[in-house]
């Protein structure tokens, strides 16, 4: 499922490159046919922003953001920490996920990335560490 906050991003980016492209089409005039396609290519791109993340999911190797599991509602983000995937995931799927400080803990993931966002996993188990030889 697309949450609104998908939709707001794609309805933002449909403004931004369908603007591109008019003012590219003044810009150039090289008739109705050029028009057409300037649109569909920003039509295309504004696609591609709103189901990458959903074909994509997550990777092993991407840069989460860790809510505790504890965190619920506007503030969560102020205890939010960074960690990377160590496995690849799909939203509702649980995930192994090292956080910055090299502790090892497993994950819900509860949001796919954004433009500038990165996707959000809630910690569903405690945390534990890992001793590199």
């Amino acid at each position: 499922m697309i949450g609104t906050g998908r939709i707001f991003t794609f309805a933002k980016t449909t403004i931004v490159t369908v603007a591109m492209a008019l003012l590219a089409y003044g810009l150039l005039f090289q008739g109705l046919e050029t028009l057409v396609k300037l649109l569909a290519i920003a039509f295309g791109i504004s696609l591609l922003t709103l189901l990458l993340p959903q074909i994509r999911g997550i990777r092993k190797g991407d840069n989460l953001a860790v809510i505790p599991e504890n965190q619920e509602g506007i503030f969560s983000f102020l205890n939010t920490r960074t960690g990377m995937a160590l496995q690849s995931g799909r939203k509702g799927s649980r995930i192994k996920v090292v956080l910055g400080n090299g502790m090892e803990t497993e994950g819900l993931v509860v949001e796919y990335e954004g433009l500038i966002s990165a996707a959000k996993v809630k910690l569903i188990s405690k945390e534990y560490n890992i001793s590199v030889a």
